[in-house]
């Protein structure tokens, strides 16, 4: 967010998020103390977990894992998950964001397409 624009977007974040329609959270306590530090909320930390998944069917599009990247990670782990795939055989492909046609032509339903793979691998900053 531009400095200028920092303090406004602050304040609807606040708005937003102390609103009882809308449910924020972090996924990890770190993110919880930097949201706090910078917002003066303490939002609650729901870990990323799988468990008792096997209740719903459900039949990806692409038999691929999405690997979402974000920064200062980006130029690492999705070569290095294809390179560990390739030498171990592992069936199932390792696919970036950059890979997926709907995100690179910047389609109205590149969200919706995302949903469409097996699995997303998710790298958060402080990994």
């Amino acid at each position: 967010v531009r400095s200028e624009l920092r303090t406004a977007w602050l304040d609807r974040f606040r708005q937003l998020a102390q609103d009882p329609a809308n449910l924020f959270v972090c996924h990890t306590a770190f993110l919880q103390m930097q949201v706090e530090w910078q917002t003066g909320l303490r939002l609650p930390v729901a870990r990323y977990l799988a468990i008792q998944t096997a209740r719903w069917h459900w039949t990806p599009l692409h038999e691929a894992a999405l690997v979402v990247q974000q920064l200062p990670h980006r130029p690492f782990f999705l070569p290095l998950l294809k390179r560990f795939q390739e030498l171990n055989g592992l069936k199932l492909q390792m696919v970036g964001l950059e890979e997926v046609p709907a995100w690179k032509d910047h389609r109205p339903d590149r969200y919706k397409r995302l949903a469409e793979h097996r699995a997303a691998v998710i790298f958060p900053y402080d990994v």
